[in-house]
């Protein structure tokens, strides 16, 4: 297997890094006088060898790229990794707080993995989800009801299908 070598990328990226500071400290300063106009402040301008100096050596480039054995330090095993996902365990079970889900989070003392215990009640999150929906038509059959520009045929036959269906659904 060939070795990718991150050297090219990361010198490129390390010029682009240290040309950008130059220009940014050859920027001259900028500040508003009595007029609303902004003007240059010459005497924060740096020369061209000022300028030319602040820009990092090839050596200096060079001796900011991690070596591949730095990178890969930096990369996470699998162990480490497996160490950083939470253990995540789902039951279908009421807590007695009453809340259609519920989260309870520990550490285990073994791992030092954390663990997320998800708690939820059925018969809870599908009484709230069908009284939200029943709210829902109940405002869109108010709306309705009450909207003059909806021709009297069409509103008829829409506030009837939302009778049946709150009706369905109040069973």
């Amino acid at each position: 297997m060939k070795s990718i070598s991150m050297r090219r990328p990361l010198a490129a990226t390390a010029l682009g890094v240290g040309l950008s500071l130059a220009i940014v400290a050859a920027v001259p300063a900028y500040s508003a006088d009595d007029g609303d106009r902004a003007h240059i402040d010459h005497d924060t301008i740096p020369t061209a060898e000022e300028i030319q100096a602040m820009i990092p050596s090839e050596a200096e480039i060079r001796a900011m790229i991690p070596s591949e054995a730095e990178i890969r330090a930096m990369i996470p095993d699998a162990e480490e990794i497996r160490a950083m996902i939470p253990d995540i365990q789902t039951v279908e079970q009421c807590h007695a707080s009453g809340a259609p889900v519920h989260s309870e989070e520990s550490v285990d003392p073994a791992t030092g993995r954390e663990r997320i215990r998800l708690m939820i009640c059925r018969d809870r999150l599908a009484a709230d989800v069908r009284s939200d929906a029943l709210e829902g038509l109940r405002e869109a059959r108010s709306e309705i009801a009450a909207d003059a520009d909806i021709p009297d045929s069409v509103r008829a036959d829409v506030l009837a299908s939302l009778d049946a269906s709150i009706a369905q659904l109040s069973r």
